[in-house]
């Protein structure tokens, strides 16, 4: 158990990407300069009060598929059995890990909602809680410019999960970190930490772990 307690933590050690198709050379000086500026930034500013976010992308976990019948459309999609055993691995995850979040956003999909209350059971185990709320701009379709728009003039500071869909989690990462959403890929019940010291900017994040589901296992 300790073993497995010890590969847990080592999963979340920071590295560049999830990317199962890594980005061009180009990509990746581009982010290594990226990574610099941001650390003389954090030298420069992190003593007079520059806000501090740190934002957990989740994508809502397995899902049961629309039959036009008793799950008539896609906003009414549930999680499978499967979704529900991955949404409480990742809350009890981060819980797991000590990343305690103030708040959680979620699109009011109804996957995305359950996703969200299992996350919430799952972290409970360990005795870790957060806020919870529906954000429409996060509901599938919506875009991720919606989704940033919204979180800027919200004005967020601290640690804050966002439950959505793909390809918006994607788009929102990369333009976070600045590089392409094609060099993103959550699988389902995946989650990213991302460090954006200077809020909502764009190229100004920084990558801090990346899970799928088979590592939230770890924490079990």
């Amino acid at each position: 158990m300790e073993q497995q307690k010890q590969a847990f933590r080592l999963s979340y050690l920071p590295t560049f990407s999830p990317c199962q198709r890594r980005p061009q050379p180009a990509g990746e000086e581009d982010f290594a300069g990226i990574s610099r500026k941001l650390g003389r930034l954090n030298q420069m500013f992190g003593g007079i009060g520059v806000s501090k976010l740190e934002i957990c992308l989740v994508r809502h976990a397995d899902a049961v598929d629309a039959d036009g019948r008793q799950i008539p459309n896609d906003f009414q999609r549930p999680l499978s059995d499967k979704g529900e055993t991955q949404a409480k691995l990742v809350g009890k995850a981060l819980a797991a890990i000590g990343w305690k979040p103030h708040l959680l956003l979620h699109s009011p999909l109804v996957r995305t909602a359950q996703t969200a209350g299992l996350m919430a059971k799952g972290a409970h185990k360990l005795d870790v809680s957060w806020r919870e709320e529906s954000f429409a701009p996060l509901a599938s379709g919506m875009g991720s410019g919606a989704v940033l728009e919204a979180l800027r003039k919200r004005g967020d500071s601290g640690r804050l999960i966002l439950v959505g869909h793909m390809p918006e989690m994607a788009e929102v990462a990369a333009w976070l970190l600045g590089t392409e959403p094609e060099a993103v890929h959550f699988p389902k019940a995946g989650a990213m930490l991302l460090s954006c010291p200077l809020g909502i900017q764009q190229g100004m994040a920084r990558m801090e772990w990346f899970t799928n589901p088979e590592w939230h296992e770890l924490a079990d």
